[in-house]
């Protein structure tokens, strides 16, 4: 049997019709469409999904806190060094003369938001 790990992020598809939790960088315009605004990048799946918007580089940013009492994990646990982080995502660019690129940065922090690791996918 096989299991799918937890997903810890909280409106990982745009769902709600809205960016928050996430957070835009300050230069950053991404947003959330339905396949209304750019009628050629329809939702992977669901009915909402984030645009990149027109700045040079845009970031959206989410914080989970594992220890939070919801996400179920001990300090033990990840003491251990037995916690892995299994990382999915969708990206489709326009049919431009830019280069569009995706990816997901993981930061690992510790209590005090010292980073202890980063992890990258390659650009898509």
């Amino acid at each position: 049997m096989t299991t799918s790990p937890p997903n810890l992020l909280i409106n990982p598809g745009a769902e709600t019709g809205s960016l928050p939790p996430w957070m835009r960088n300050s230069d950053g315009n991404a947003f959330v469409d339905n396949g209304t605004r750019f009628t050629s990048l329809t939702p992977h799946s669901g009915s909402e999904h984030f645009c990149g918007g027109f700045a040079q580089q845009n970031t959206l940013t989410q914080n989970v806190n594992i220890f939070n009492g919801t996400q179920g994990y001990t300090a033990a646990q990840l003491d251990s060094g037995t916690l892995s982080a299994y990382v999915v995502f969708y990206e489709l660019s326009l049919d431009q003369k830019i280069d569009d690129k995706g990816k997901v940065s993981l930061i690992f922090r510790s209590s005090t938001g010292a980073q202890i690791s980063n992890e990258n996918t390659p650009f898509v």
